[in-house]
């Protein structure tokens, strides 16, 4: 931890999925008809702006509410980014999102390397408890 933010790393062995809801892997012209000019600061700096190879989307009633993606850095690591409508926040579709993301990227054997405020970290992790 830096402050109140958590840093950390995550490998295959250690990831536990939450469950998921409505989710699965979207374009990024999907993904950016999220960004509906709500929250242009928060689209800004979620990561999922810029486009990716792979964009996950979480759907509520139908609605795509939620997306996540990540960047691949030396063909090894991991950075996801992470995005929710002001509308669905505080639902836990963020978690779900994540879980695509983490789980894919994890699944081609990269190292997931994660940062967010400590207020907002969930246990993604088997062993450890915060």
């Amino acid at each position: 931890m830096i402050g109140p933010v958590y840093h950390g790393s995550l490998e295959a062995t250690d990831f536990v999925p939450v469950s998921l809801l409505d989710g699965r892997e979207i374009s990024f012209t999907e993904a950016n008809a999220l960004n509906d000019g709500l929250d242009p600061t928060g689209w800004d700096w979620s990561g999922c702006g810029k486009e990716k190879e792979h964009y996950f989307g979480v759907f509520q009633d139908g609605t795509l509410a939620a997306v996540s993606n990540y960047s691949i850095r030396d063909d090894v690591m991991a950075f996801p980014g992470i995005f929710t409508h002001p509308n669905f926040r505080g639902c836990g579709l963020a978690k779900s999102a994540l879980t695509l993301a983490f789980g894919h990227s994890l699944q081609t054997g990269l190292l997931m390397d994660y940062q967010t405020l400590f207020s907002k970290l969930r246990i993604f992790r088997k062993q450890e408890r915060y």
